[in-house]
């Protein structure tokens, strides 16, 4: 994360979790088991510590993925399944290293668990390690190989221009008959890609640097992201939201706000 302002001025970097959360399609209940393994933890976000304000110092760090949405509501499954990736995928992460963007900062958090065979020494020991094998991280990298293994030629996209020109339209009658607000209408383009995947996300972070870009590394699987929008975040028991997509503002006449 290469950005600079307050909003997203910390970059995270952490691994060997010391426990792994996954929810699959097909089973039951996923906010129950969720509860469960939350309560297992409960971090102090602040320790007595001068620390500055939003930083993260530890705890689950993963993913909720958008299809998680049909066990909140009810709603149609249309959509196949063929990537079989979990929809809940959280690590809590009891060892950490932060970078402050702004002040230039590192800082490596350890926490302390009932269970530990480590102690918090040993613990930042090994970040210290991990952090002197990684000084590229934070600094200025030279610029990435070229993507030279894809051929953007070959890039496959999942339907055809005549279903997505349909469905748009569609989309805009459910709008203006005031059955839908918004639709995430999406669609998906893959290629053959062989390189290591930790090599696209310092490409893309080169030439499409975003406030919120992520890489995890799941072993069987691994995400690039380059998100540019904070969607929600709580701070001080505040629930916020700055969505991108879709923000327009509102029309006084009810015809021309459809």
């Amino acid at each position: 994360n290469p950005a600079k302002k307050d909003a997203d001025r910390f970059s995270y970097w952490t691994a060997e979790p010391k426990e792994v959360f996954e929810f699959k399609a097909g089973q039951d209940d996923p906010f129950s088991r969720l509860q469960q393994a939350l309560d297992k933890y409960k971090v102090d976000n602040g320790l007595g510590y001068d620390l500055p304000n939003g930083i993260f110092c530890g705890g689950w760090v993963g993913y909720f993925s958008y299809e998680l949405g049909r066990y909140i509501e009810k709603l149609p499954q249309t959509a196949i399944d063929d990537l079989k990736m979990p929809l809940i995928r959280l690590c809590f992460c009891d060892r950490l290293i932060a970078y402050d963007h702004i002040e230039n900062d590192f800082w490596l958090f350890a926490l302390q668990l009932p269970d530990d065979t480590e102690t918090p020494n040993e613990k930042l020991f090994i970040l210290e390690r991990l952090l002197g094998e990684s000084q590229n991280v934070a600094v200025r990298c030279p610029k990435p190989a070229d993507l030279d293994n894809i051929d953007f030629s070959q890039i496959r996209c999942n339907i055809d221009k005549d279903y997505y020109l349909r469905t748009i339209e569609k989309i805009r009658r459910y709008i203006y008959d005031g059955e839908v607000y918004q639709v995430n209408f999406s669609q998906r383009f893959e290629c053959d890609y062989e390189a290591r995947p930790i090599a696209l996300f310092h490409w893309q972070n080169h030439y499409n640097p975003s406030g919120y870009a992520a890489y995890i590394d799941a072993g069987d699987f691994h995400i690039v992201s380059a998100s540019p929008e904070m969607f929600i975040t709580i701070a001080d028991g505040v629930i916020s939201t700055k969505p991108i997509k879709g923000t327009r503002p509102r029309i006084r006449k009810a015809s021309e706000d459809a």
